[in-house]
């Protein structure tokens, strides 16, 4: 569809309001592209959307920090929010509906299920520092396929390794949706476009920008073919080195 921009972007919190308006495309013959996000927009979450809208008539645009992907010393208190922000920035994209629930909605009182991995989940990189990380993004992508029941999903390349686990997820558990990778949008000085950028500001930012850019989707590749894969030093943006997987946040 290419009205998308001329009409009003609703805003729904429940389940129960996405699965009736998606109830209603479908009626209509329409199909629906989802796009998850954790808010805190940028350019590379816009472009989700308008590759959204060259294959499908409808566009949901997914806000919600997920806890159940933050271990307990990480920064789920502190991750960017600008819902207001990112409600204006989809509508001008032309997106059509933005399903953004509160914590209950998703993990009400009781919820026991979890997702848990293996495959592309286990190749030694995010899992390999982060080992909670992809049991909780499995959990909340399920949740949130099966809930749109979307013909199209919506990934980044930038987290490589996360659109493998996606992909093996909707194989696995027969969710019939297509998930589809979209190239990474890039800062000017080559830093990949992420939310968490706007906390990586200040003395020694341009530290990231002398970091070789290496390809996600060959190391995942390289690091999935071989049973040992050796620490890699990093360049942090404040100037220091860590060694750990790459990840170009």
């Amino acid at each position: 569809v290419r009205d998308g921009a001329a009409m009003s972007l609703r805003i729904v919190r429940t389940v129960a309001e996405l699965r009736g308006a998606v109830a209603r495309w479908r009626r209509a013959g329409q199909s629906v592209a989802v796009v998850p996000t954790m808010g805190a927009l940028h350019d590379g979450h816009l472009r989700l959307v308008a590759e959204g809208l060259k294959r499908a008539d409808r566009v949901i645009a997914t806000i919600f920090v997920n806890p159940a992907q933050f271990a307990a010393h990480e920064d789920l208190g502190r991750y960017p929010s600008d819902e207001v922000g990112d409600i204006a920035k989809l509508k001008r994209a032309g997106c059509h509906l933005v399903f953004a629930p509160p914590v209950a909605e998703i993990y009400p009182a009781g919820f026991a299920t979890t997702v848990r991995l293996a495959g592309p989940a286990k190749a030694g990189l995010e899992d390999s520092h982060r080992p909670h990380f992809f049991d909780g993004v499995a959990t909340i992508v399920a949740k949130l396929f099966i809930s749109s029941g979307a013909d199209f999903a919506m990934f980044g390349e930038k987290d490589y390794q996360q659109l493998l686990v996606v992909r093996k997820l909707a194989a696995d558990l027969a969710i019939p949706i297509t998930v589809i990778g979209v190239a990474t949008e890039r800062e000017a000085d080559g830093l990949a476009m992420s939310s968490r950028n706007f906390s990586m500001n200040g003395p020694g930012a341009s530290g990231w920008a002398s970091m070789p850019i290496f390809s996600n989707r060959s190391f995942v590749s390289v690091c999935a073919s071989t049973s040992a894969v050796s620490p890699l030093i990093l360049r942090t943006r404040s100037g220091g080195v860590v060694p750990g997987a790459i990840r170009p946040y």
